[in-house]
């Protein structure tokens, strides 16, 4: 098992940390089928010239030449994740995202409360002991 997944060309824990932070800022009442949902259908359409970024304003950081999927961390100054992204790997990583995307499309058709939070949600937790 590899444990450093990101110098073989893929994203580290950070990045993906960082996709799933955004599509939570972006939609903050959705339910986690809708967050899951709304993850691949972002990321499998998302136009990789344009960073992804946590900052509600444009950053001024520059975006690093040749960086195929360009993320911003979450820090003030904004910089770039380090990023080891090859075409082939871009490539597998797209068709990931698009299977992800159109394996949500067929499993919503089953589920219709998408953005619905469960019912057990709006009732406060108790601890028994």
């Amino acid at each position: 098992m590899c444990h450093d997944i990101q110098h073989l060309g893929f994203f580290a824990g950070i990045h993906l940390a960082i996709l799933a932070a955004y599509i939570c800022q972006r939609y903050p009442n959705a339910s986690v089928n809708g967050l899951f949902v709304m993850f691949f259908q972002t990321f499998a359409h998302w136009p990789w010239q344009v960073p992804v970024s946590l900052h509600d304003e444009p950053t001024d950081c520059l975006h690093p030449e040749g960086r195929l999927m360009p993320i911003v961390m979450p820090c003030t100054p904004p910089e770039f994740c380090v990023s080891n992204v090859t075409r082939s790997t871009f490539k597998k990583i797209r068709e990931e995202l698009t299977r992800g995307y159109a394996f949500t499309k067929v499993i919503e058709t089953y589920i219709t409360f998408r953005f619905f939070p469960l019912m057990f949600m709006n009732k406060p937790l108790k601890y028994h002991p």
